[in-house]
């Protein structure tokens, strides 16, 4: 079982995090976090839909990457 305690720790870092920029909306946010984690490398499977799109699938990104990956965030 994953740690329950990750939840409240995780969601403390995304306030911190969305309060730098106050004016975006969470899904600007989360849409420029999605971009940033593809360039920085952290594993995000892509998904082709045959029709010549590719997207970015966070879905598989485990939760101690997104936690480093806020934290990176949180130092500049």
């Amino acid at each position: 079982m994953r740690d329950p305690d990750r939840i409240s720790r995780i969601a403390g870092k995304i306030q911190q995090v969305w309060e730098k920029s106050p004016d975006m909306r969470f899904g600007q946010l989360f849409y420029n976090w999605e971009h940033q984690m593809f360039y920085k490398g952290i594993p995000i499977h892509i998904v082709q839909d045959g029709l010549c799109r590719t997207g970015f699938d966070p879905f598989h990104v485990e939760d101690t990457a997104f936690e480093a990956f806020l934290d990176d965030l949180l130092k500049d």
